[in-house]
């Protein structure tokens, strides 16, 4: 891919930039508080750079300081390490919405004094995980793509459950998705639209909570009821648990789910419905989650229980097989 220059114009050479560049140790301007020099990077088109965004989502969610499993491992294991968690946590700032950020942003993202932001920021972008861009901030390199596409290629979505899955939007007028547990929340790794698009608009990468979404509550009423407790105490722990209305929900989730297979999530206000099937294996050691959601206008309850509930199931009995420990 051919390089252009970016940053603001100007000499790049004679004694006064040299002498520049030197005082700043090289570090490009998107590495300093005070923009220094220029420097050659990648230029990615639009939609490439949202695809890389959309795939560094698939696991890696918004940052909350240092995550609280991280904060647990570090005090326990001696094996872990404080600089490849904290760069991580600098990529975890970027999001769809957040498509460019400085270094001081990502210090207060982060927590971290800007100086180790500075370092981590240089180490990711000679790697190429970070792009500077001509504005003095960065964005998310290529290299990132090629992580994100190894958790959507090994778990088989691309070759066996697309098909599947575009059929079933098809059937139903509506777009499907397909969803994994990340921490407090529910990823979403495939998508498939109908031939007569009514768009669902969430996106792979996108993420909903785990308490206020079909996915979330699908996930959770297919656990035992063990894991179940744990994973709601987490939630508690980080102040990520809606006491007012996600016991409710969580109940009414369980009865959806023993009496149907499925949990019906309906919004009053928008009048949308969603339904969530999850997805497990005979060992039941991983769970994903399929849904769509529709106006209350097409899906009624009648056809909800006739065709959309069980279409999803029957898709999820398709899937399971993927899942299963090889």
């Amino acid at each position: 891919m051919p390089t252009a220059p970016i940053g603001r114009p100007g000499p790049s050479g004679g004694p006064g930039a040299r002498a520049a560049r030197r005082r700043s140790g090289g570090w490009p301007a998107a590495f300093r508080p005070v923009p220094a020099c220029n420097l050659a990077a990648w230029h990615l088109n639009n939609s490439l750079y949202e695809l890389i965004i959309r795939f560094m989502n698939l696991f890696w969610a918004s940052p909350r300081r240092v995550s609280r499993p991280a904060r647990a491992m570090k005090a326990t294991d001696p094996l872990f390490v404080t600089a490849l968690a904290r760069g991580l946590e600098v990529l975890r700032c970027f999001t769809p919405a957040r498509g460019e950020l400085g270094t001081t942003e990502i210090a207060r993202l982060t927590g971290l004094p800007q100086p180790t932001v500075w370092r981590l920021c240089k180490t990711l972008a000679a790697l190429g995980y970070l792009v500077p861009t001509a504005n003095d901030k960065l964005r998310v390199g290529a290299a990132a793509l090629l992580l994100g596409y190894a958790v959507v290629a090994q778990t088989g979505i691309n070759d066996y459950a697309v098909p599947l899955m575009k059929a079933a939007a098809d059937a139903l007028g509506t777009t499907v998705l397909l969803a994994e547990r990340h921490e407090a929340s529910m990823v979403v790794i495939q998508r498939c639209e109908p031939a007569q698009v009514r768009r669902v608009m969430l996106h792979i990468g996108s993420t909903v909570g785990l308490t206020d979404s079909s996915l979330g509550l699908a996930y959770l009423a297919a656990q035992p009821p063990a894991e179940r407790e744990r994973i709601i105490a987490g939630l508690q722990a980080e102040g990520r648990w809606d006491a007012g209305g996600g016991p409710g929900r969580l109940r009414a989730a369980l009865d959806d789910y023993q009496r149907h297979g499925a949990v019906f999530m309906r919004y009053p206000q928008e009048n949308f419905t969603a339904i969530g099937v999850p997805v497990q294996p005979a060992d039941r050691h991983r769970t994903l989650v399929l849904t769509c959601g529709a106006s209350d206008a097409l899906f009624t309850d009648a056809h909800v229980a006739a065709t959309v509930a069980p279409t999803l199931k029957r898709l999820a009995a398709e899937l399971a097989p993927l899942l299963i420990r090889r």
